[in-house]
């Protein structure tokens, strides 16, 4: 998988691709993705990826200036994948409350992981041997 860099002027607009030997742009919320990802898989990609760095940031990473996060995306064939690697304790998906039970239906959290698994194909939780988590997404398309 490849690292992407931010494009200056790209950030309010979305996730963009650079690779090092390339000027080609993955934009998945806007349908320019190179590799075919048109644009309502593209908008379910952009709430997952966003759902997954806030979940990094917030909870794994407890927002603590001194953990970092690693995003990587990848688009291999008729797929687009993303990673998300954080330096949190990890957790039990299973665990997490289910945002449509009536209980949590006015809670103002707590939906980000129903959303991934709704809109990607593949969501998937791993430790990782140095620490933290590792969240792999894929869409196919």
């Amino acid at each position: 998988m490849q690292q992407l860099e931010a494009i200056p002027g790209e950030r309010d607009r979305g996730f963009c691709d650079r690779p090092n030997d390339s000027t080609r742009f993955a934009q998945p919320h806007r349908g320019g993705c190179h590799c075919g990802v048109g644009d309502e898989a593209a908008f379910g990609i952009d709430i997952a990826v966003r759902e997954a760095v806030t979940n990094a940031i917030v909870h794994a990473n407890n927002e603590d200036d001194t953990k970092s996060i690693e995003v990587s995306f990848n688009c291999a064939g008729r797929a687009f994948e993303i990673d998300v690697k954080d330096q949190g304790e990890g957790f039990d998906p299973a665990s997490v409350p289910d945002p449509t039970e009536p209980a949590n239906l006015l809670k103002t959290s707590g939906r980000g992981i129903f959303l991934m698994r709704n809109f990607m194909d593949e969501v998937q939780w791993s430790s990782r041997p140095e620490g933290g988590t590792t969240l792999h997404m894929v869409k196919r398309f």
